[in-house]
């Protein structure tokens, strides 16, 4: 994209002095150059005569070149102001879009402005999550003053965060792979077993579908499907049994009958996702200013991202198994009941052709699987990865830099369904014009020409910051992680990843925090310590070497084992003593069961005594470890770095969750009492010597608060630390 001709032009000052005038801006204003003459009459005047100050950025700073300086640029703005016209192309200005995105998502600030002019449709803006989040404004030259006004509002606008709009950007995000790792992922592969076994299914030939069902309504609201005068649930439950994080799980997809004009009745397996429980009480307790909109822009990023994941290419396994039907419940004719779109996918295939299509890897002109680009300082690297796809029976094409032609290059880039790109020091440093920048500008445009994300990053002697903004939210690979070339030959094995679907990765903790303590820790905590005191008493064990605490697991790994007993030291060993007391609830008209388990920590001796047990205690691994490993392992763009960040993140969000969560139900009454979240490196430390130490403290700290008495300032004090 072009870029108008800054006033302040000249190199000199250099690199520092140039950012320091973006900085000292009240926006960066990024535009074509064919629109340079509208521009300056209609808006940079506007802005001069109100007072607004604004940076242009230029083609090159001293020493750099394009690529770098428009990272730079967006990086140090305060606002960037994104100007569309018909001149403007999706391709040409996507670049500065994820850019502008990729800011926003970092530093929680909603940065960008669209300003569009004359002949350029709002539909025509690409529709890629967050950017129709941004503030766009239509300028009307019959209203021209008061579009303009509204701009310069937008952008000196201060403190405007993600959060205020839209809960850290990506929520829907965690939620939707939180849903699937969570449950998805466990029950749909046995899914078409179950319905089949059934009694029901024996009894009704033909009228049960063998699919599960999500229905995902518009209005973001969860509620029991039995509220539709249709739908009736059956006697019959399918009953899945699964060991999870080393406790036994039951899974019950609900059967409902659903009763059409003509008197005959089918059967099917469907919900709407408890994720729905979270988006609409987050929305209205957390967010109350929440718009219908935004609302209903994020149930949408919901069903794209599950669309997305449940149609991956190594999940292909599930793809027949399962439908997702997304629809709007809040208009007046029978299309908004749930009944309605089930009874449109009952025939004899199970489903309608009216259903968005599964994205296809095969395209036209798709000559290789996978294209190799990268400097001739790289080819030994290179070298080794042709071969490993080769002798997988992939077809790979080279382009090694800087000796082969920008014709040739393009063909072959454009030729191949995924671009594997080399990333090293020498190659980042090479020249201008040796294109290496500038290629990896071209692989995004060309990625979202055909709305496909199909680069994957490899480093070899570079750091994670090495890698260009505008491409840093996607999952890399490093050359000394074992097993490096198996993992660029899953993705590649996978479908191209739709744009549609896809944002930076950022903030998905929040979400996940949020889902986790909504759909099953305010219900796993009800009446613990009663159920924890029975469960002791049951097994014959002291009470007072056990706290009535939930402790939920969180290495920095991310890495989570079946089951704690497999944990030990050269000291002590852990004994599983099963379920504390299950509790059953009814959650949007389905009965769900919530269990944590109790272990006890032993010594290890070589005499046949009883064991001697030092501590009970209950705990498990977070179970959105294991949805942030599936997102940082397959596709999500969630790197090592970020997966630790995000694993930090999730438990500063639990502890403050935990800690404002106050309600007049004695079992919620001081949440944070039952609950801990426990972070610790697992490269370094052993999970019983940190939960040791952990419950020395908390239990020195309690017999601090018995010897306060009445102080309740004191206690609330002690609680809070």
């Amino acid at each position: 994209m072009a870029y108008g001709r800054s006033r302040d032009s000249d190199d000199e000052g250099g690199l520092d002095s140039w950012l320091e005038r973006i900085r000292e801006s009240d926006a960066l204003v990024v535009y074509e150059q064919d629109d340079e003459y509208e521009v300056f009459k209609t808006v940079l005047q506007y802005f001069d005569s109100h007072g607004l100050t604004y940076a242009l950025p230029q083609i090159e700073y001293p020493g750099g070149n394009v690529m770098p300086s428009t990272s730079k640029a967006i990086e140090n703005a305060k606002k960037v102001l994104l100007i569309l016209s018909q001149n403007s192309n999706n391709a040409k200005f996507s670049l500065e879009t994820f850019l502008a995105l990729e800011k926003c998502v970092k530093h929680d600030q909603l940065c960008l402005t669209i300003l569009t002019l004359r002949g350029f449709e709002r539909t025509n803006i690409a529709h890629i999550p967050m950017l129709q989040n941004a503030t766009i404004v239509e300028l009307d030259y019959n209203r021209q003053e008061i579009c303009l006004e509204a701009v310069v509002k937008h952008i000196k606008e201060q403190d405007v965060t993600l959060k205020s709009v839209i809960p850290a950007g990506n929520f829907a995000t965690g939620l939707a792979w939180s849903h699937f790792t969570g449950y998805l992922k466990i029950i749909l592969p046995d899914i078409p077993r179950l319905i089949r076994e059934s009694k029901t299914y024996r009894e009704n030939p033909g009228r049960f579908v063998e699919k599960f069902f999500i229905l995902v309504p518009r209005s973001g609201r969860a509620f029991p499907l039995t509220e539709d005068t249709r739908i009736s649930k059956e006697d019959e439950e399918l009953l899945l049994k699964k060991t999870v994080n080393g406790a036994p799980r039951r899974y019950s997809p609900v059967v409902y009958r659903i009763s059409a004009d003509n008197g005959q009745h089918h059967f099917c397996c469907a919900e709407i996702p408890s994720a729905f429980d979270t988006i609409g009480k987050v929305f209205e307790e957390i967010l109350e200013h929440i718009t219908p909109q935004q609302r209903a822009n994020e149930v949408e990023r919901f069903y794209y991202k599950l669309q997305e994941i449940l149609n991956y290419q190594l999940n292909d396994r599930l793809g027949d198994t399962v439908e997702v039907i997304l629809y709007d419940d809040e208009t007046k004719d029978d299309s908004a009941t749930a009944s309605h779109q089930l009874l449109k996918r009952f025939s004899r295939t199970g489903a309608t052709s009216d259903l968005p299509p599964t994205p296809k890897l095969e395209k036209k002109n798709i000559k290789n699987d996978v294209c190799l680009l990268y400097a001739e300082c790289d080819s030994k690297y290179a070298f080794n990865v042709r071969v490993a796809l080769q002798s997988k029976g992939k077809r790979v094409a080279k382009v090694e830099l800087p000796d082969q032609s920008l014709h040739e290059t393009e063909q072959r880039v454009a030729s191949s369904a995924w671009v594997v790109l080399f990333m090293s020091t020498n190659a980042m440093s090479m020249s201008k014009s040796e294109c290496m920048p500038l290629w990896m500008a071209n692989l995004l445009s060309v990625s979202l020409e055909d709305n496909e994300l199909r680069v994957i990053p490899v480093l070899i002697d570079a750091n994670p910051s090495a890698i260009p903004d505008f491409i840093r939210w996607v999952t890399y690979i490093s050359v000394e992680e074992d097993g490096y070339q198996d993992r660029i030959l899953d993705i590649i094995n996978g479908k191209a990843i739709s744009m549609k679907a896809l944002s930076p990765v950022g903030n998905v903790a929040y979400g996940l925090a949020w889902a986790f303590f909504m759909n099953y820790l305010k219900h796993a905590l009800t009446d613990l310590r009663n159920r924890s005191e029975a469960k002791l008493k049951q097994i014959s064990a002291d009470p007072r070497k056990c706290l009535a605490t939930l402790f939920e697991f969180i290495p920095m790994s991310g890495k989570t084992i079946n089951k704690l007993d497999e944990i030990e030291t050269s000291k002590y060993g852990i004994e599983n003593f099963g379920s504390v007391g299950p509790i059953e609830l009814m959650v949007s008209g389905v009965l769900r069961k919530f269990d944590v388990n109790m272990y006890g920590i032993y010594k290890k001796t070589y005499s046949k005594e009883p064991r001697e047990y030092v501590k009970y205690f209950m705990g498990e691994f977070a179970a959105p470890l294991r949805t942030l490993r599936s997102m940082h392992e397959l596709f999500a763009g969630l790197n090592n770095q970020q997966l630790a960040e995000q694993i930090k993140q999730f438990r500063e969000e639990m502890d403050y969750i935990l800690s404002q969560v106050t309600t007049d139900e004695n079992h919620l009454r001081y949440v944070s009492e039952n609950c801990k979240h426990l972070l610790y490196d697992d490269t370094k430390e052993n999970l019983i010597d940190v939960l040791l130490k952990e419950i020395d403290r908390m239990e020195r700290a309690q017999k601090v608060v018995i010897k306060l008495g009445t102080n309740t300032r004191a206690r609330n004090a002690m609680r809070e630390q």
